[in-house]
């Protein structure tokens, strides 16, 4: 090779294909020890067993553990950049952990601090980021980087501006879960609007289950979507909504959320992007009479999103995502000489649809070779696979083999009320009519039904008709109803604290209130739970609002409705709790 320095190493590329190393915008690395654990699992079955039972049981070392597999796996599979979702640092340990082990891989990552089992406005600001930044993140041109991660909040009070604050006058990105059905949704995108925080900087994770309205804000600020296609199909955070996004112009990105249930590949991430698109596009023409004649999202752009889209999202589009002279040398080269490769025709088309982990002969990061020949040289994959074992097994002895077999296998029964059922909080945005606190106590029974929480939760009924109403014999059940009243209403009412202050949780015992450490927006402790909240007593004391004029109780009957507050009612369906309320 013509000017080739005497000490450089020559990649035989023959009958190979050269592209840029595949970014990856949000994975929960933490959670990799678990890996293929959640296959059968909804959001709902992964919110009770990450976060509700499991969550604290994550140590330092098994965060690390988590972290450095993933960036084994992600440089091994051909992704040069990765950026660690990671919101189980509870602790300055779990978040050095987490940093330790994306600098022991020595591949290229963004470290996103977050910690939901905190309020943003309160781990953001103690001063540990801080810290990070002076420490250990001091420079933005070093391989591994720092940005802030949480959750879009349904409070109209917007509790978490400190947060905001604060990433704003570091300098710092932010990555938001947003758009998950049904939390947050549209008032969380609004709250952002309304404080002045939809900024360019900020990528929507998901933007699932989203109005235009709030496409349009997005789009408006500059701001960007990360699609995980095969999270979003299969544990129901809403349809991908690449068609959205590319219909409002905003930039897209692509993901693998957690390997607990998914891939962790991201040639399958682009195959269920562009399949899940195509397939929307076809039922909507078949469902009008059409036909689809042309494909409009094509293979080319689920690569640029792979790519490109990820550089852009993380700031770095000028000098990572495409083979272009001057930009870092992060490159992956794929075998076209395979079963599944040959004969070799069209590199973009085959790349997403044929190509595969085992095509990546190939990784180079910042220049340095991690793979060559099909083996991985850097980081360890004995060392990480010791600790995830390691880190695994501890688990599994923590919680018990009947904790762990249960979470492999949930129960079979399909529809109900999910773990951020808040349809009723996207819809009252500012300016919706709301109705007349009422304390309503609910006799919580096998049998009864989740009509109450449509009569209080939204104005629009028949969107509540249309849902599963009857949730027979199960104390989840009763979990769930009593969750999604108490959480639904706090943010349409002011008083609904003061209201809701003697209420405790049968299950694990703990109080409700507006801080509560799970999660930053109003919540409610536990969603899920083995046993009825009931549990110490009889009967519950539920709050609801008629709000808006399809259930809204004239002023006249509102001493009738304080009124019959002193039985217990049994909740038996929509029309039948309006009539006794009526009556």
């Amino acid at each position: 090779m013509t000017g080739r320095p005497g000490d450089a190493f020559v990649v035989d590329a023959r009958d190979s294909i050269l592209m840029p190393g595949m970014i990856d915008t949000h994975r929960h690395m933490w959670q990799t020890m678990l890996r293929g654990l959640g296959a059968e699992w909804t959001m709902q079955n992964y919110m009770q067993w990450m976060f509700y039972e499991w969550g604290t049981h994550w140590r330092p070392e098994d965060v690390y553990a988590g972290d450095y597999l993933s960036m084994v796996e992600a440089i091994d599979n051909g992704v040069t950049m990765s950026l660690d979702w990671s919101h189980g640092l509870r602790t300055p340990e779990h978040a050095d952990a987490a940093a330790d082990a994306l600098f022991d891989s020595g591949g290229r990552a963004r470290l996103a601090y977050g910690n939901s089992f905190g309020k943003p406005e309160e781990w953001a600001t103690n001063g540990d980021v801080d810290r990070l930044l002076r420490d250990r993140f001091s420079s933005k041109e070093q391989l591994v980087t720092l940005q802030l991660a949480t959750e879009g909040s349904g409070d109209p009070a917007f509790p978490e501006r400190p947060f905001w604050e604060f990433a704003r006058d570091r300098d710092l990105a932010v990555t938001l879960h947003a758009g998950t059905w049904g939390f947050p949704l549209d008032i969380a995108i609004q709250n952002l609007h309304d404080n002045g925080f939809l900024l360019p900087t900020n990528t929507y994770m998901h933007a699932a289950s989203l109005e235009d309205s709030s496409y349009r804000m997005i789009a408006a600020s500059g701001g960007n979507v990360s699609v995980s296609a095969e999270s979003e199909v299969n544990a129901g955070l809403g349809y991908p909504p690449t068609g959205k996004v590319r219909d409002h112009h905003i930039p897209v990105s692509l993901s693998i959320d957690s390997n607990v249930w998914g891939s962790a590949d991201m040639f399958s991430a682009m195959r269920a992007t562009l399949n899940a698109d195509r397939a929307f596009d076809h039922q909507r023409a078949h469902r009008d009479g059409l036909t689809v004649v042309n494909n409009d999202l094509r293979t080319k752009d689920v690569l640029h999103y792979a790519s490109q889209g990820g550089a852009d999202a993380l700031g770095l589009g000028s000098s990572l995502g495409s083979i272009t002279p001057g930009k870092l040398a992060d490159l992956v080269l794929l075998r076209a000489d395979t079963p599944s490769m040959v004969p070799l025709i069209n590199a973009e088309h085959q790349i997403v649809f044929q190509a595969s982990r085992a095509e990546v002969d190939t990784v180079m990061v910042n220049g340095r070779v991690m793979k060559y020949a099909g083996e991985l040289i850097a980081p360890d994959l004995r060392r990480a696979r010791r600790l995830a074992e390691t880190s695994r097994d501890r688990l599994r002895d923590t919680v018990g083999e009947k904790q762990w077999a249960e979470a492999q296998e949930p129960p079979t029964s399909r529809f109900g009320p999910g773990p951020f059922h808040s349809r009723a909080v996207r819809d009252r945005l500012p300016g919706r009519p709301r109705g007349i606190p009422v304390r309503l106590p609910l006799a919580a029974e096998p049998g009864f039904s989740s009509a109450v929480m449509a009569m209080a939760m939204t104005a629009d009924v028949r969107s509540y008709e249309e849902e599963p109403q009857e949730f027979r014999g199960t104390a989840s059940a009763q979990v769930w109803l009593w969750h999604a009243q108490v959480t639904l209403m706090n943010p349409g009412l002011p008083t609904a604290d003061s209201i809701l202050s003697d209420l405790t949780c049968g299950y694990c015992g703990t109080g409700y209130f507006r801080s509560h450490s799970l999660h930053a927006a109003p919540q409610v402790c536990c969603p899920l739970g083995p046993v009825s909240p009931v549990a110490r007593n009889s009967t519950v004391p539920m709050v609801a609002a008629l709000a808006g004029a399809a259930t809204a109780i004239p002023p006249t009957t509102e001493a009738a409705v304080r009124a019959s507050a002193t039985p217990a009612v049994r909740i038996l369906g929509l029309r039948r709790v309006l009539d006794a309320l009526m009556a």
